[in-house]
């Protein structure tokens, strides 16, 4: 039953952020008018950043998502010594030697 209610709490969750835009379509202004030309503007930025939205509601602010990261760092970490900066990516050491060459035919 807890999967089913996280499912709808998902759900119920996403509804809001994919009909927003929708929300305005009664109380559309007259075509041409000024408020026509921004509310228009609003909807494209509402229907081109729902990804973003979504990413930051599920991703950025859940909680569960942090602290899984919190742990994964510390494992990764731990053996670290104290007075040495820990790397945010493995890189290797050096860079390879590697020569690019484009042949372009006429």
């Amino acid at each position: 039953m807890t999967k089913f209610l996280k499912t709808l709490h998902a759900i119920i969750s996403l509804i809001p952020v994919f009909g927003l835009q929708y929300v305005s379509q009664p109380f559309r202004p007259p075509p041409g008018s000024a408020a026509e030309i921004t509310l228009e503007k609003v909807i494209a930025i509402l229907t081109s950043n729902q990804g973003v939205i979504v990413f930051i509601l599920y991703l950025v602010l859940n909680c569960e998502v942090i602290s899984a990261i919190r742990e994964k760092y510390r494992q990764r970490y731990a053996n670290a010594p104290v007075d040495e900066p820990i790397p945010m990516a493995d890189l290797p050491a050096e860079e390879p030697d590697v020569e690019i060459t484009v042949d372009i035919e006429e």
